[in-house]
């Protein structure tokens, strides 16, 4: 007999004695997800001053200028703590300051959300733009949620993609 004979079946045999199928339906139902521990701390913030990156343009084709709108949009995410925006300045690539866009502080109330646009025909930001965003609260809170969003429609096409701030410095609660 040939050896080859013997050792297919076997071979068979083996995988399917290790295949193991569900002891009942219930092990393959759908059960959602529950929280399986109590958090001990949560993230507050008294205040941050955020790094958020812009592109006015990219470049496409053979390194092409493509111009965007760029909206940055600040978020307060604290359902009971406002926030204060002291400060909004947009850098070009060279980390030239360009524009303060707030002559006083801007006072955001618990869900609110502002603006800030950088129109399409304003490239001066260049691909390397951004923003630096300074906010503070007079209680512990949860930080906003700040990004950029760009986009251009014109054309038979449309392009657009966001980029999420990074906190580069913070007041901790206290």
């Amino acid at each position: 007999m040939n050896h080859r004979t013997l050792y297919y079946p076997l071979c068979l045999a083996l995988l399917l004695s290790s295949c193991t199928s569900p002891s009942s339906e219930e092990d393959l139902s759908y059960t959602p997800p529950r929280g399986d521990f109590q958090q001990q701390t949560s993230i507050t913030s008294e205040g941050q001053i955020v790094y958020v990156p812009a592109y006015s343009h990219i470049y496409h084709q053979d390194g092409k200028p493509h111009p965007l709108t760029v909206t940055l949009s600040i978020r307060n995410t604290s359902r009971i703590s406002e926030i204060i925006i002291n400060s909004v300045v947009y850098y070009d690539s060279k980390g030239k300051k360009l524009r303060n866009y707030l002559d006083n502080p801007l006072r955001l109330s618990p869900l609110a959300t502002t603006a800030f646009l950088v129109e399409r025909s304003d490239v001066s930001g260049g691909v390397g733009a951004s923003f630096i965003v300074e906010w503070n609260s007079s209680d512990a809170t949860t930080p906003p949620l700040i990004e950029t969003v760009m986009i251009d429609t014109s054309g038979q096409q449309g392009l657009s993609f966001a980029r999420t701030g990074k906190k580069i410095f913070e007041e901790k609660a206290q």
